[in-house]
Formats: C-alpha cells, structure tokens, sequence
C-alpha cells in the first residue's frame, strides 16, 4: 500500500522535479497539490482526475488545512520559498503529516537550531518523521568520488569550486530570489548544494573546523553578496579552499580531494580517480532517487539519515561561517584614549562640571603640561581612519526609528549595524527586531525595552 503525499508550493521546482518524483516512486502516491493561489497550483499541470487542487483562493473546503486534514494524506513535500517553511514544517507536522522540506534547513543557523530542537522534544518518536531534501547528495558521481576518497588514505588538500554568472533564467525570475529577504541571497539558496558536495567527499569524520573567508556583491542585481571566497581547515588536518560565485564571467565549476594515494575529482559526468576517469550517468539532478529513497524510509517506518535535520544544518552552517566571517573582517579597532576626557579639577569642585574644557588660566599646570599632570586632548589621540565610527563588531551604526528603515540595510547589512532610536515603542521595536532577522541585520540594542514590557 503506498503513502498519499501532498506538494505544498507550486514553483517550477515543484513542478519540474517534486512531481515527475513522487510519480516515479513505488511508495508514493500523489494526492494533492496546495499553492497560495490557484494560478500556481494548476501550473504543475498534474492530472485533475487524479490530483486534487488547493489554493487559498478557491473559497471553502480548499485551504491548506482541508489538505492536511485529508486521511489518506500522510506525507507532505514542501517547497516554499526559504522565509516562509519553517511556518508550514511545523504545521504540517502537528497534523500528523511526515514532512519533506527542500533545503536550506531554515533561513539562518539560529533558526534552525530552534526548530530542530523542537521537532526532536516534541515531534520525534511519535511516529512522524521530518526530513530535508538536499539532492546533491544523490547524485551518482558524487557517492562514487566519495567512496573512492575513503579508499585512498589520509586526506591532504580540498578544492571546492562553482562559478557561474547569473543574468537571468527562470530561477532568477522568482520574486523572493530577485528581492531575497534571507542572508546570502542566491549564496545560501544554491551555495547549501555545494557544501553538501564538499561534506560528502570529505566525510562524516573529517569536518571543517576553521574558516577564512571574504565575500563581495559582484553584480548590483544579485543582493546582498554573491560571491565567497574561503579557505579552511578539517579535523584531520586538510586544508583548502571553497571558491562559490554567482556574479563573475570566470566560469567553472571542481570538486577535488588530494590524498596520499592520490586524488579524486568530480567531473560534470563522472569522477577521475588518480588521473583515470569513470564515465557516470547521473539520474537527472538527484531528486528522483532522493524522493525514492524518502519514500522507501516512510515505508519501511524509519528516518533517512542522509536527510535529517541536523545533516542539513550542517550544511547550513557551512555557508553562514563563511558569510559571518568574511562580515567581521576588519582591522582591529584600538582607542588611545578609552576613558572620558574629564574636566581639570572637576573631580575636586562640585561647580566644575565634568565635561571637558580646555584650561585658560597663566599658570595652570594643565595647560603647561607640567609632568604628573593630565592629559589634554590632541589630535594625537584620533583613532585610525579605517576604524573610525565603527562599534567592535566592526559595523557602523545606523539609527533606525521603524521596519521600513531596516530595509535600507538590506544591501549593507555588512558595513551597517542598526541601532533602534530611544523613542520606539516596545510593539514597534519588536517589528524592528524581526525585520532585522529576517534581513541578517545586526541589532546593536535589541533587548532595550523589550525584555522588560514585551
């Protein structure tokens, strides 16, 4: 008896790869399609004798919760723009619905982990199970690269490499990519693929530890950042490097391990192990047999470990160290002066406010920098150009008074930090605060107010 399933989202992934899958699978059935509107639930094209279509705009009986109500509906395959899925994960799998969610895990690591941590407390072990789709690592090519690296000894170097220039295209065409509201815009959307590829070559054992990395937004139609260039090191000691750009014309794309018995690399069609290529069909993108393999679990009443939450997040991780790492860089900020410029002998005098002035008087010892003295200001004490104004986590600050203003960060969110006015309300901080998140804006004050009257 197979599972009915139902594709919530109906995007050209949905309909190009979610569908033809779940079709293709012998423990699947496909029961219904939801999308928000009825426009983009019927462009999966699926047959309507067969498939029942939702929309939020086919008036009653047709919202998502009909769907998820549906007794012959076990399972759900998610594929909603990255915002909006945690919302819909954790709905689904409060009806009693197995979930399938493409990736990324969640828009940033923060959030991820606070999902996992409830799925695992409160969902997990009551026969529901979620899992994250990542594709590459069904990919035949590279499981074949992967078990050839395990054979060749100790792992010596890395190279990661996936550079493309996007202009356009149908995936480039979607809203929330051309005006993305996550981190890293088409770098954590596409990057995530690329750092699953890299952890399945090196391997469970052998994860990357340390990061150096330098990010730029190479084309002004692909905010905030397009382009990441890292180099790292793994626990046992590999160092190497991950170059991922969506924003220059040197195109190219490499997977390459180097061991002490030789090395491996993923080619577009096979792999070369130690100089000798393997030619290797992949099945399409790897979506069929991650479907497939998605399937086979649910049958079989257990979890996929190459699609748990927690590998996913792994994968996210990857992509948000480098993205932060390459944010912080900046020269150290030092000040030559930390303390207050205090007024000479404002300490002794209560009429002798403590704001600083310069001493006028013939024989003041100050002015006359007598020694044993203080200090008075000089231009001696300015602080470095390249540091000046910023705070130590080596952003600048940017006043912030509502949500719409967190908005100007968006492209910035790198050199700016806000800081929310002291005349806010706590309601309108809290907006603030969100926007921020959802934007990868830092909040230099986020607990001013809020934690007290929110």
């Amino acid at each position: 008896m197979t599972i009915g399933v139902a594709i919530l989202g109906g995007g050209i992934f949905a309909r190009e790869e979610h569908l033809p899958a779940v079709e293709a699978s012998k423990d699947l059935t496909l029961k219904a399609i939801w999308s928000r509107s009825l426009k983009s639930a019927q462009s999966l094209e699926a047959d309507s004798s067969k498939v029942d279509i939702y929309s939020e705009d086919s008036g009653a009986g047709k919202s998502l919760d009909d769907v998820l109500a549906r007794s012959d509906v076990g399972a759900v395959i998610i594929a909603l723009p990255i915002k909006n899925q945690p919302e819909y994960i954790r709905k689904s799998l409060l009806a009693g619905k197995h979930v399938l969610s493409e990736k990324p895990v969640a828009e940033n690591v923060k959030e991820a982990v606070e999902l996992i941590k409830w799925y695992r407390s409160e969902i997990a072990g009551k026969g529901v199970t979620w899992a994250v789709a990542e594709n590459q690592r069904y990919l035949a090519n590279f499981i074949r690269a992967a078990e050839a690296v395990q054979t060749l000894g100790r792992q010596l170097t890395f190279r990661t490499r996936m550079q493309v220039l996007v202009s356009g295209g149908k995936y480039f065409e979607t809203s929330w990519r051309k005006v993305p509201t996550h981190q890293g815009g088409f770098l954590l959307d596409g990057g995530v693929h690329f750092t699953a590829g890299l952890r399945l070559l090196l391997g469970k054992d052998n994860p990357l530890v340390t990061l150096s990395a330098h990010s730029a937004q190479l084309q002004e139609h692909l905010p905030p950042v397009d382009t990441v260039e890292a180099t790292g090191k793994t626990k046992q000691g590999t160092v190497g490097s991950i170059s991922i750009s969506f924003g220059t014309t040197a195109k190219g794309r490499d997977w390459t391990i180097g061991a002490d018995k030789g090395s491996v690399s993923v080619t577009f069609d096979g792999v070369t192990i130690d100089g000798k290529e393997e030619k290797i069909t992949n099945e399409g993108s790897g979506v069929t047999p991650e479907v497939r393999a998605w399937g086979e679990a649910l049958a079989a009443g257990k979890e996929n470990a190459n699609q748990s939450p927690e590998e996913a997040l792994a994968d996210l991780e990857l992509i948000e160290a480098m993205l932060m790492v390459s944010a912080k860089k900046h020269v150290p900020i030092v000040k030559k002066h930390p303390k207050k410029w205090e007024r000479h002998q404002s300490d002794r005098f209560k009429c002798v406010p403590s704001a600083w002035r310069k001493p006028k008087g013939i024989d003041n010892r100050v002015r006359r920098r007598f020694k044993g003295q203080v200090v008075m200001p000089s231009i001696g004490y300015g602080s470095n150009k390249k540091t000046r104004h910023l705070i130590p986590s080596g952003h600048k600050v940017f006043l912030v008074h509502n949500a719409r203003d967190v908005d100007i960060l968006l492209m910035h969110n790198q050199t700016y930090a806000a800081e929310i006015a002291s005349a806010v309300s706590s309601r309108k901080r809290i907006e603030i605060i969100a926007k921020a998140k959802t934007l990868g804006v830092k909040v230099t004050n986020p607990k001013a107010k809020v934690t007290t009257e929110s």
